[in-house]
């Protein structure tokens, strides 16, 4: 008995601990200024932890848009950027970084505190019959992906590197990271980026934790009730 009770709490630990597979809440990024420029930069906030961005960019994606009399909306179709692990889009009211690319000089996300296996979702990637690319120097893995406005597909993988013609998505690194740093080396029209994190803590963890501590607290209090002398409040 008591080696089924303690098989028990380890069963409800390791169930507790192992990362969820389904999709859970995104705390995305709301970028609220940037500078324009071949090294500009933008900031925002990701919940309480403080995002600046450092490389190419023409500015905020809305803005972009409406400096060049264009209507383009990034995190549309919402149903592009959702899959995985990934359960909700970043919205139009926290805008994106635009970019051109072209560059092959490095660019980099700052974040204020680590953050552990973020996600960067990609609006727009390259264009039909002519791809762009972002080439990261780590691991990552492809969450969600779909059209954007003008139609297009999914962004791919090769390596460390996502291509898209027309390609939108959403990616997830792997590891902790106070910085995230990549190259855009093929220029087109414009593309946006974003960032963030998942929301913690997991409750489906929380609600397995908690299961099997009441099931070994059961099993624990009917093997005493059998015992002769045993106090059971």
């Amino acid at each position: 008995m008591k080696k089924l009770a303690l098989a028990l709490l380890a069963s409800a630990v390791a169930l507790a601990t192992t990362p969820a597979a389904l999709a859970g809440p995104v705390t995305w990024t709301a970028w609220s200024s940037a500078t324009a420029g071949s090294v500009g930069s933008a900031a925002g906030t990701m919940g309480s932890t403080a995002v600046t961005y450092s490389g190419q960019t023409d500015g905020l994606g809305l803005a972009n848009a409406a400096a060049n009399s264009q209507i383009n909306v990034p995190w549309l179709p919402a149903s592009s950027f959702m899959g995985g692990t990934v359960g909700n889009a970043p919205t139009v009211a926290d805008d994106s970084v635009a970019m051109t690319g072209g560059l092959e000089t490095e660019e980099t996300i700052t974040f204020s505190s680590a953050v552990t296996d973020p996600y960067i979702a990609i609006w727009s990637l390259g264009q039909g019959g002519d791809p762009a690319s972002f080439v990261f120097s780590s691991p990552f893995t492809i969450e969600a992906g779909g059209p954007d406005q003008y139609g297009g597909g999914t962004i791919t993988q090769s390596g460390y590197t996502v291509w898209g013609s027309e390609g939108s998505g959403v990616i997830q690194l792997d590891g902790t990271f106070n910085s995230i740093s990549f190259t855009t080396p093929q220029s087109e029209d414009w593309f946006a980026f974003t960032v963030g994190e998942a929301a913690t803590p997991e409750p489906g963890s929380l609600l397995l934790l908690g299961t099997g501590m009441l099931a070994l607290g059961l099993l624990v209090r009917r093997q005493l009730a059998g015992k002769p002398g045993a106090m059971i409040s």
